[in-house]
């Protein structure tokens, strides 16, 4: 009777511990597994961050090029009467030369452009051309002009009399790729039209060439006169 209780509780010792032991296997199992998940979803949030990341950069890269292709480097700009092609302003660096420019009050003005970019090309306007002339009133500047763009010149007309500031841009698609400095613009009631003209100011370098090379053919003739004087002394002896 003795024996068969000892063996008996032998067998409950064994089977208690069989079943500590199959628990802390599952329980190390089961840590396992957790870590290797909590590892897999922390493993996708960093594949997930530099895929946010990348795109990001793309996006800046993108920014960047939309930059650049909205813009144009611009050599010479210069304003011309619509009708009767006389000069009447022109950038030089980062202002305008000659101005204001005068607008009839309640009527207006047709104004063109000549422009070239960097490489000395001419840019070519018109509403079937690649660019358009625009304008529009400067920030922050009166609204007393009305502007109006045809692609190839812009008409501005006097609404009320007082100053305002024009910005005029190379316009491509749907955007600006370049814009003026700011050109001052008054609206008056005696118009007339001969004030607006810059009197070909903007080819004086040109002209001042022309008037050094002509002094330097005189100098030259005024040494061979000499030269000849000489001569005829030397004869004359």
């Amino acid at each position: 009777m003795t024996n068969d209780r000892t063996s008996s509780t032998r067998r409950k010792l064994l089977a208690a511990s069989g079943s500590l032991a199959a628990l802390g296997i599952a329980g190390c199992v089961g840590d396992d597994d957790e870590e290797d998940e909590e590892g897999a979803a922390n493993g996708d949030d960093e594949a997930n961050g530099d895929d946010h990341d990348d795109d990001h950069d793309d996006d800046d890269h993108d920014d960047d090029h939309d930059d650049d292709d909205h813009h144009m480097d611009v050599e010479e700009f210069e304003l011309i009467d619509h009708e009767s092609g006389e000069q009447l302003a022109y950038v030089h660096d980062d202002h305008w030369d000659h101005g204001p420019l005068y607008v009839p009050l309640e009527d207006g003005i047709a104004v063109e452009a000549h422009a070239e970019d960097a490489d000395g090309e001419e840019v070519a306007f018109g509403e079937d051309e690649e660019y358009q002339l625009e304008a529009e009133i400067a920030e922050g500047a009166e609204e007393n002009v009305e502007i109006e763009s045809h692609g190839d010149h812009v008409e501005l007309t006097g609404e009320e009399e007082g100053i305002t500031e024009v910005v005029f841009q190379i316009w491509h698609d749907d955007h600006s790729d370049w814009d003026s400095p700011e050109l001052e613009v008054e609206v008056v009631e005696d118009f007339d039209a001969e004030e607006n003209h810059a009197d070909g100011d903007y080819h004086d370098d040109d002209h001042d060439h022309d008037d050094d090379h002509d002094h330097d053919d005189d100098h030259d003739h005024d040494d061979d006169h000499d030269h000849d004087d000489d001569h005829d002394h030397d004869d004359d002896h």
